[in-house]
């Protein structure tokens, strides 16, 4: 029977972990690709944990463990005729753009996905149970299912975007996880007849009478468990943000989470707690710093810095639950307590930081918190409690960071990496040498937080406004001299506008007219004499209306944005002027507010002399608009001699190839251009590096673009065989990298 334990352990939680990718890429086209998309799912996701655990806890204790092995071999067989799962814009389409999308998404997930879920994340304590009841040698203590059932997650996480992604479109996807659901089934339904059998008593609950556990000790199992969750989401958002929103690098943070379960749980720990809380300090300290200061740093180098925490405080908080487990009598208990934490922190990181704060103050928190949680060390019995004079030494940290920041200040050395280094450097390691002291390390810590979101490190000195939505971090920064205004998504840069009279209406950053959207508008319809031939524009994203600058009088302009924020932004004179300058009394001026794909299905088809796509989640453009079906829907809408012009620039991911492949499959012209040539005067970029592609039916229509040398047409990938394009049903960003 531990064989067969075993087995079903590791499927339920493979099929556990291939689910969650799979529903995460299924919605993320339906609300415009952005990181909070797939941080609640993940919330959504350990809730339904919490709720599988709650009912194998509750049903246990109710039942005894004959009666509650034949109930849940039942469910699991009737919620077999529920699948495939599916979610489908009709879902979602008629959804108010405005609306607070997180708790609808979290419902619709509970509807579409719960149920499976549910009673496959409660098969892992159930068959841990079972297997104590059995004469099996390693009965005594069955927790080493749970390193099982985790490995089969990393498993799972790891195979969807290296294999299962690029091989299975999804509706094979779907099937396949079906079949797979089925065979899991008829394993639980012999384990369960088996277990049944085994069980003593079938009338009386079969789980022994144990004094309860102490409420302090749940407590503290509940913390051990949301503060490395809270972090997760802190990692993952980071991640998304920084690269693109697409489940492969969705899934890394989330790996390295699991593994720190896998390994503290294993029956033979290489990295104990104790190793793990002494290699912690160093990556904590750094990425605090960086957290705290928002500092930019290579990408490398923070994938490392944050994926090395995460995996340290994983270790010392599931460390140090796994060196607490209680007995198999109160397994139910511990594990409802660790879901109930892990629930609780990723909610607490998802939902409330956009309401509470206007800057991503949440990430430093969940590292002071791991700070905090760290064993205090040996031969310092009062290191894990408040002393004396800890709030003191903290205050007195916090003052020379102050002083520092005053002496910077004095002295006027602009924020850099300068002053990051002497103004946190310097008291962190007057600090350091109270690392034995979690309480201590942590306030000083959150003074020295305090003090840099007071003084002048932050690399935005001058931020007229700020705002955290479902969307994102949005804030409209002035340049030191004033003379230059920008709006930032996180730290992509989305429009920006000169703020003298005489220069405001001059487009730049990507769209200056030197670059080549503004050849698009000089060679393909300016040349047809003052802009005759360019009767409507579409475009999607709207960022700081920049590319209003282009419309003239006696144009239609439709813009289609999905966060209400941004349109609140770019329509306020006080920040932006370019929609109210182009647009007087809005007339000419439309926007749509909602993803483009969906609102774009209601416009006339052939209304379009040119369609810009221009939408950026973090610094890519949303996967799902660069699929074959959208590509489609774009040619649709535009008139027959129309133009598509794709703003493809991108720190990571390699897309003309993309383009190549959509524009081959659509029989469309290409023209490419990527122009690294960057312009500025003073503190004021006028031109900045922009890739874009423009794509036509008409094959004479481009041909003013490629007459010249820094056009060409679309290069396909590398190789004997061109790529094939991406759809909704089978696309993978690994092949884009």
């Amino acid at each position: 029977m531990s064989a067969l334990l075993l087995s079903a352990s590791f499927l339920s939680a493979a099929l556990l972990f291939c689910l969650e990718p799979m529903v995460g890429k299924m919605v993320l086209p339906l609300l415009g690709g952005t990181p909070a998309v797939w941080n609640t799912c993940l919330v959504f996701f350990q809730t339904a944990l919490l709720a599988g655990y709650a009912y194998a806890h509750g049903t246990l204790s109710w039942l005894g463990v004959s009666r509650q092995a034949r109930l849940h071999s039942a469910l699991i067989v009737l919620a077999f005729f529920s699948l495939p799962v599916l979610v489908t814009p009709l879902d979602v389409v008629r959804w108010p753009a405005d609306a607070s999308l997180g708790p609808r998404l979290f419902l619709l997930l509970s509807v579409r996905v719960g149920v499976p879920f549910v009673l496959l994340a409660a098969t892992a304590p159930l068959l841990q149970r079972w297997l104590s009841l059995t004469s099996s040698r390693r009965a005594h203590d069955p927790y080493f299912l749970y390193a099982t059932s985790n490995a089969g997650s990393l498993l799972a996480l790891l195979a969807y975007p290296l294999i299962i992604e690029p091989w299975l479109g999804g509706s094979a996807q779907r099937q396949a996880w079906r079949w797979g659901y089925a065979v899991f089934a008829a394993m639980i339904s012999v384990a369960a007849i088996l277990a049944a059998r085994i069980a003593p008593g079938l009338a009386s609950p079969a789980v022994p009478v144990a004094p309860p556990l102490p409420g302090r000790l749940l407590r503290r199992w509940i913390i051990l468990a949301a503060a490395p969750s809270a972090l997760l989401i802190g990692v993952t958002t980071y991640l998304s943000t920084e690269v693109a929103s697409v489940p492969l690098l969705w899934v890394v943070p989330l790996a390295v989470y699991l593994v720190t379960f896998m390994l503290a749980f294993a029956g033979r720990r290489r990295l104990s707690t104790r190793l793990a809380s002494r290699f912690l300090p160093v990556p904590l300290i750094c990425a605090f710093i960086v957290a705290a200061a928002e500092a930019t740093v290579p990408i490398w180098l923070a994938l490392v810095l944050n994926l090395v925490t995460l995996f340290l405080a994983g270790m010392v908080c599931h460390g140090s639950l796994a060196d607490e487990r209680p007995a198999p009598a109160h397994l139910t208990g511990f594990y409802l307590a660790v879901a109930a934490g892990g629930a609780l922190g990723g909610a607490l990181a998802t939902f409330v930081p956009p309401v509470v704060f206007t800057s991503v103050l949440e990430y430093p928190l969940e590292l002071l918190l791991i700070a905090l949680l760290r064993p205090a060390t040996v031969g310092q019995p009062d290191g894990g409690r408040l002393q004396t004079g800890d709030l003191p030494w903290a205050m007195f940290i916090g003052a020379l960071s102050l002083l520092i920041a005053l002496v910077l200040r004095a002295l006027a050395v602009p924020p850099g990496p300068i002053t990051i280094g002497l103004q946190l450097g310097v008291p962190i390691v007057v600090h350091y040498r109270f690392l034995h002291s979690p309480v201590r390390f942590a306030l000083g810590l959150a003074l020295l937080l305090v003090v840099a979101r007071v003084s002048l490190l932050s690399p935005f000195p001058r931020i007229i406004h700020s705002e955290r939505t479902f969307f994102g971090l949005l804030r409209v920064i002035d340049t030191p001299d004033g003379r230059y205004r920008r709006l930032m998504h996180g730290t992509t840069v989305h429009g920006g506008q000169a703020t003298a009279a005489a220069e405001r209406n001059q487009p730049s950053t990507y769209y200056a007219r030197r670059g080549p959207l503004g050849q698009i508008f000089e060679r393909v319809f300016d040349a047809a004499g003052a802009g005759a031939e360019l009767r409507s524009v579409a475009v999607v994203g709207l960022g700081a209306g920049e590319v209003a600058a282009y419309a003239k009088p006696g144009q239609a302009w439709t813009f289609y944005e999905i966060d209400p924020a941004v349109v609140r932004i770019a329509g306020d004179r006080r920040y932006f002027t370019y929609l109210a300058d182009a647009f007087p009394d809005n007339r000419g001026l439309r926007v749509e507010l909602g993803d483009a794909r969906l609102r774009l299905q209601d416009a006339r088809d052939g209304g379009f002399d040119l369609l810009i796509l221009d939408a950026f989640s973090s610094d890519a453009i949303p996967t799902h608009l660069l699929v074959r079906e959208a590509v489609a829907l774009y040619v649709r809408k535009l008139t027959p001699d129309g133009v598509l012009a794709v703003h493809i620039s991108n720190r990571y991911l390699r897309l003309e190839p993309v383009i190549a492949a959509l524009a081959r499959d659509a029989g469309l012209m290409t023209a490419c251009q990527f122009d690294g040539k960057e312009e500025s005067q003073g503190d004021r970029p006028s031109k900045s590096a922009s890739h874009w592609c423009a794509l036509s039916r008409d094959p004479g229509r481009l041909g003013p673009l490629l007459a010249t040398r820094a056009w060409h047409p679309a290069a396909p990938s590398a190789g004997p065989r061109p790529r094939p394009s991406p759809t909704d049903d089978r696309s993978s960003i690994f092949q884009m990298f």
